[in-house]
């Protein structure tokens, strides 16, 4: 698109069903076969994203990535929790732990440390969440074509 051509495709490899009568795998061949597709219509595509809004997606994406590992590290203090202390705590609940709890609860030194880690793991993740949130919310706009969706009324049936 920055050479000039007024319009790319973006082939969709894991969509493409290899045709099993080729004879060929090349370049050549291959970009052929592409071109075939492309013509029938039946070409699977990706998007492609306008460069002026990928640095924002790239940031979407690394904020999708904190919260997995956030996440990772709930579920590494409730199973520390569960198997060593036999003490269910749900995700909610511990936004509010303390050291002074898990120091309570888990008698070995080394198993605090563990949980602590785990604990404090959280909290600073949550912290470059709300951080990469903010900056992300201060860039994106709503779309035109995304205000359509907030004027579907919904039918709730009720039986």
């Amino acid at each position: 698109m920055d050479a000039g051509y007024s319009y790319a495709h973006l082939a969709n490899p894991s969509a493409i069903k290899q045709y099993e009568g080729l004879k060929h795998s090349d370049d050549q061949h291959d970009a052929f076969f592409l071109a075939q597709l492309l013509i029938l219509g039946i070409l699977p595509q990706g998007y492609i994203y306008p460069k002026k809004g990928r640095p924002v997606r790239d940031l979407a994406r690394k904020r999708m990535f904190l919260v997995q590992h956030k996440t990772a590290h709930i579920l590494s203090l409730q199973s520390l929790l569960q198997r060593c202390c036999a003490i269910k705590v749900r995700a909610n609940d511990m936004r509010h732990l303390t050291v002074e709890e898990l120091e309570m609860w888990l008698e070995e030194e080394h198993l605090v440390l563990s949980a602590q880690a785990n604990l404090d793991s959280v909290n600073f993740l949550k912290q470059k969440i709300k951080q990469l949130e903010k900056a992300i919310i201060q860039k994106v706009k709503l779309d035109k074509t995304f205000k359509y969706l907030l004027t579907v009324k919904v039918l709730i049936f009720s039986f």
